[in-house]
């Protein structure tokens, strides 16, 4: 290929050239105006923030955990209440 150099074709790849750049330089500037968030990536679906696998072996371990916990908070509870009775009663 032979590149031909003369004064009208180099205006001519300039003036291309300047269009392109422009007009990337207005989409990104009206972008920009319309959608002021950077950040954001828009897609056609949903966000989930937590991913988290159901497993049941390990939900039992948990709930089993939770009712130890429950049933110690339960029984402190029941001692205070119990030692409160007491002292209002002999008060």
């Amino acid at each position: 290929m032979f590149y031909v150099f003369n004064k009208s074709k180099i205006y001519s790849y300039l003036i291309a050239l300047c269009t392109v750049v422009i007009l990337f330089v207005a989409a990104t500037t009206l972008n920009d105006m319309v959608s002021p968030s950077k950040n954001m990536v828009e897609t056609g679906t949903n966000v989930i923030e937590e991913n988290k696998v159901n497993n049941k072996i390990e939900g039992e371990k948990e709930n089993e955990m939770d009712n130890k916990m429950n049933s110690e908070i339960k029984n402190k509870l029941e001692s205070k209440i119990k030692k409160l009775e007491k002292n209002s009663v002999n008060s």
